[in-house]
């Protein structure tokens, strides 16, 4: 399989190139995993609210623009939110409020509403410096900055061939979904038994389909001549910008970190 049918973007589709475009991809990846480490592992939201605006500044500069980071946070935001909203009930501490059900009354505290706002801006700072990473680096780049740090081959075989595939199996799926309006289907409810049936359907079909394309594409792979590793290698020299860079968000890692335990938190 090339690689370079991967030649874009993970996530934003701004192709402008700007100081933080340009760093180079080990380093890029290497230093966000270290920053989001970082970034869970602090107690305190000054700290971690500097962290925040540190990475919009960067976002800004970067041209991504702030609405397609919000775009972003929605699609995440859901599933951790479940999680950040129960953390106030389910935490220890003094109540601050209750809230009485049939057969159980839910108790408030203060100490859990502080542990969700730590554990929602964690998450937020997380994902937008992830999100900051992919819309400035291509999959390819990516890809072999991961190899060039020595992350088990099989994650990045996976990675690649979940990446590549995707968006195939998405216009199988809207090609399946433009014949069934073609025969006059309209979705109507769940509750629908016609409308369950047709999409159990679509369901099952998709993965027959899937299954079959993903044989027919290993056969033509060993055909090829392929052995279960992808031939790349890193281009160019990591240089003296990327290792400036990197010493400044080791300083200012060092400065959250003061921040952090210097006894700037909300105690309650």
């Amino acid at each position: 399989m090339c690689t370079g049918s991967l030649e874009h973007s993970l996530s934003s589709s701004n192709s402008s190139k700007t100081f933080f475009h340009g760093l180079d991809s080990r380093v890029k990846l290497l230093t966000s995993i270290a920053f989001v480490v970082l970034v869970v592992s602090l107690q305190s939201l000054y700290s971690i609210a500097l962290a925040a605006l540190a990475i919009i500044l960067i976002i800004v500069l970067s041209g991504i623009g702030v609405r397609y980071a919000i775009r972003r946070l929605v699609w995440i935001l859901p599933f951790s939110g479940t999680i950040i909203l129960l953390v106030p009930f389910t935490h220890g501490g003094e109540p601050l409020a209750a809230f009485s059900l049939p057969g159980i009354t839910l108790y408030v505290s203060g100490e859990g509403v502080y542990r969700a706002l730590l554990l929602g801006s964690r998450v937020i700072v997380s994902v937008l410096t992830i999100m900051l990473v992919t819309a400035t680096t291509t999959s390819v780049e990516l890809l072999r900055a991961m190899r060039a740090l020595h992350v088990p081959v099989i994650f990045i075989r996976l990675t690649e061939f979940t990446w590549r595939y995707v968006f195939v199996l998405l216009d199988e799926l809207n090609r399946m979904h433009q014949a069934r309006r073609a025969r006059g289907f309209t979705l109507r409810t769940i509750w629908d038994s016609f409308s369950r049936k047709t999409l159990a359907e679509t369901i099952g079909m998709l993965f027959l389909r899937s299954l079959q394309r993903a044989e027919r594409v290993y056969q033509a792979m060993l055909a090829r001549g392929f052995t279960g590793e992808v031939k790349g290698r890193m281009d160019g020299q990591i240089r003296a910008v990327d290792y400036m860079w990197g010493l400044m968000l080791v300083l200012f890692s060092i400065l959250l970190l003061l921040i952090d335990r210097g006894g700037m938190t909300w105690n309650l």
